[in-house]
């Protein structure tokens, strides 16, 4: 496959629009939709990036290899779970600690929220 129908695929299996990952590397519209009709070469700094957003080497881009790279965490159908993750390997033990323990406050938190709404709900439905 061509880099740039290998860019268009992987772009639309990620489920992101070219504005979007126009914006993730500060370019334009058009730069990504020149890339991905092969009318312009992005450099390698654009290229590393490009691999980053899709979670593939440098190597598949340029169909030199077949398998995306292989990630310790499942995909999500949410690209900001899958951009958190994608960084998780990256943190110190410290900070996967203080990460967890963020998360599950706002755990604790939401389902607060979600019991009072509940509650309020109650309220409200047994009012004649």
């Amino acid at each position: 496959m061509a880099f740039g129908k290998t860019l268009k695929s992987l772009r639309e299996k990620h489920g992101l629009s070219r504005n979007e990952v126009a914006k993730k590397l500060g370019l334009s519209y058009w730069a990504i939709s020149k890339y991905e009709t092969d009318s312009r070469v992005p450099d390698y700094g654009i290229v590393k990036e490009l691999a980053s957003i899709y979670d593939v080497s440098i190597d598949f881009l340029y169909g030199q290899e077949e398998k995306y790279k292989e990630s310790p965490y499942p995909s999500h159908s949410d690209p900001f779970l899958d951009d958190l993750l994608k960084k998780v390997p990256d943190l110190t033990d410290e900070e996967k600690e203080s990460l967890e323990e963020h998360m599950q406050f706002a755990v604790k938190i939401i389902e607060k929220e979600r019991q009072r709404r509940a509650v309020a709900q109650n309220k409200d439905g047994d009012l004649p």
